[in-house]
């Protein structure tokens, strides 16, 4: 299972448990450790920090790997922050 399926799962049952205010703020540490040591992980994580809903959040995990993609990355650990 791709990490996409597993965060998006994650984050779901992250809503359900805080509802979608507080899941929203609590999501935002897990989505960082997930993305974390990925390319574009940085820029990826401040912009989820200003998202506000649970829609909003999901839809850009969804579309993190195609934005790589887009830019040529791949959804690979850089080696020096993954070691």
């Amino acid at each position: 299972m791709e990490i996409r399926d597993v965060l998006v799962r994650h984050l779901h049952d992250l809503y359900a448990l805080y509802g979608e205010q507080g899941g929203v703020r609590v999501a935002r540490k897990h989505i960082g450790w997930y993305v974390k040591g990925l390319a574009g992980a940085f820029e990826f994580r401040q912009a989820m920090n200003k998202l506000e809903t649970a829609r909003q959040q999901v839809a850009a995990v969804e579309n993190y790997p195609a934005g790589l993609a887009a830019r040529g990355d791949r959804l690979t650990y850089i080696e020096e922050l993954a070691a």
